[in-house]
């Protein structure tokens, strides 16, 4: 079901799957995708018990566009349509961009997370200032820089939309078949619109801020899952030091994009991570 709610006068489109029960989570979506990556993973997360909420994060999708784009106040905005929803106590699980927006959420409000899912990405940290921009072995990651420019991205990618998309989820993903023309459509449906390309680019351009912001160790169980053919370990490696409670899946025959790749491994990984709760957050 998809549903918009306004927090603080922005509009946050959002779906929804299960039943209104306790056991809620929160699934937040990276870049360049939105909500819609979840499509597959909803309905079996709901059969298993869960109400699961899955938000376009704010400047992308159908949602409005923030004042920052820092991911403490992506966070923020997040957490506060949660508690206007009258949840206050989630499962939470982020893919890309939607692992760091996830590990703020549970750096800042300790207390509303039982447990953190983190899909393929770690959190933002200085880690990004040594990964090589050289494509080496096809692991650079380039675009990272390319987007943190001023304006020029929005220049060159203007009316290529398709084409400039097309290569992330072609190169990024193992199982390439996922992305065909009615998903590729339904992604470039509002990534074409320039002021959400722009807005989606501006998460690119605030990651000095988000590098400084991401020192906080985490009190909750974190579970990391990699795709074996993504970015594999890389999740586990970097977030162990944020996380005392830490453990790692990998997804086989999987790329970087799991949730649309292996929806039902993944699945089977969250809901025996999320079904052995045993983590009760501090009032």
């Amino acid at each position: 079901m998809h549903k918009t709610i306004t927090i603080d006068k922005l509009q946050i489109s959002y779906r929804s799957a299960g039943s209104n029960n306790k056991d809620v989570i929160l699934l937040l979506h990276g870049w360049p995708q939105t909500s819609y990556s979840w499509r597959f993973v909803m309905p079996i997360l709901a059969a298993a018990g869960f109400h699961v909420i899955a938000p376009d994060l704010p400047g992308m999708g159908d949602s409005g566009i923030p004042a920052s784009f820092d991911k403490k106040h992506i966070a923020a905005i997040i957490h506060n349509m949660m508690l206007q929803l009258n949840y206050d106590n989630i499962f939470l699980a982020g893919h890309d961009w939607g692992a760091s927006v996830a590990y703020s959420y549970a750096a800042q409000f300790p207390n509303a997370v039982q447990q953190l899912a983190l899909l393929d990405v770690p959190p933002v940290g200085e880690y990004l200032e040594k990964l090589p921009l050289l494509p080496r072995n096809n692991k650079a990651l380039w675009w990272f820089a390319f987007h943190q420019v001023q304006d020029l991205p929005e220049l060159l990618i203007a009316g290529k939309e398709k084409e400039y998309l097309s290569y992330f989820y072609k190169n990024s993903a193992f199982k390439k078949e996922v992305f065909d023309d009615a998903t590729i459509s339904e992604y470039c449906r509002t990534y074409s619109r320039q002021e959400k390309l722009s807005a989606s680019l501006n998460y690119y351009r605030a990651v000095l801020q988000d590098i400084d912001d991401n020192k906080t160790i985490l009190p909750m169980p974190v579970l990391t899952i990699g795709g074996e053919q993504g970015l594999g370990h890389l999740a586990y490696n970097i977030t162990k030091a944020l996380a005392p409670d830490i453990t790692n899946a990998i997804i086989p025959d999987c790329g970087h994009y799991i949730q649309e790749e292996q929806p039902d491994l993944l699945c089977n990984e969250l809901i025996r991570f999320f079904k052995q709760s045993t983590y009760t957050p501090h009032p």
